[in-house]
């Protein structure tokens, strides 16, 4: 069968049509990093090759108009911060010390991304199917030392020293603004100062509690609280005067609308 020259044009422009939907976006890069440790307090010498591939591939297919699926995969490399290998001791506070580890390995990481596109008459589906994996990840170590620090309230140099255990907390909620606190408490176990961290492990704020009095003859409660802001040097001091107890209050004294009906 011989084809006319309008169908042989036709199947040209399908070849054409069918190629244009297929797109493809391959690339790599070759990064090369050598790194020579040498402490000479510890005589620990190292040489540590990073050098290696990171590839990125993008492909996408159309089925038709209405429908198309799309693949990724890249690998990428993050390497460690300069305070994570600084090996020298650097005190955050009175209570906490921070130290790197030198022999630290960049973190690498391998990313897989399908998305799949699914146009309707009146709704679009769009899905999404993600796989990352990291190798060498860099987490802190926390460790307690058993000490025992000396503490003084206030700015009065007069003041008595008070010897205090350091207590450390962390967050369960993972979006949480601190990453932990470290806290001082009293022979009484009442909180006598608490350092906030953010989430990059840098040292956020102070809370400092002062004036302690015996509420009700069993609670405890600081009328003079203060924070300090390290970051951007501010200060807040909370004064609270005439405390009474067991005044009355209900749970429903604390809603919103009742709340809102004092403010009226």
């Amino acid at each position: 069968m011989k084809l006319t020259s309008e169908q042989k044009q036709e199947i040209a422009d399908q070849q054409s049509q069918n190629n244009s939907t297929n797109m493809r976006n391959i690339s790599t890069r070759y990064l090369k990093n050598i790194k020579q440790i040498n402490q000479k307090t510890t005589n620990q010498f190292e040489i540590k090759k990073y050098s290696n591939f990171f590839p990125t591939l993008n492909f996408a297919y159309e089925f038709s108009d209405q429908e198309s699926i799309t693949f990724g995969y890249s690998k990428r490399v993050r390497r460690p911060r300069g305070w994570d290998v600084n090996p020298f001791p650097r005190r955050n506070s009175i209570t906490s010390l921070r130290r790197g580890n030198p022999f630290l390995d960049p973190t690498f990481t391998t990313a897989i991304e399908i998305d799949y596109l699914k146009r309707f008459k009146k709704i679009t589906l769009n899905t999404s199917i993600f796989y990352r994996q990291s190798d060498g990840n860099v987490e802190r170590i926390t460790e307690e030392t058993g000490e025992i620090v000396d503490l003084i309230i206030g700015d009065d140099p007069s003041t008595p020293l008070l010897q205090v255990p350091v207590l450390e907390s962390y967050p369960i909620y993972e979006n949480s603004g601190y990453t932990r606190r470290v806290g001082l408490t009293d022979e009484l176990l009442r909180a006598r100062k608490i350092d906030f961290y953010d989430r990059k492990g840098e040292l956020l704020k102070t809370v400092f509690f002062e004036d302690y009095n015996l509420y009700g003859d069993k609670i405890w409660m600081a009328d003079s609280m203060k924070v300090e802001n390290h970051q951007n040097k501010n200060a807040t001091i909370f004064q609270w005067q005439n405390r009474k107890l067991n005044v009355g209050l209900d749970k429903k004294d604390f809603e919103k609308s009742s709340l809102m009906r004092l403010a009226d």
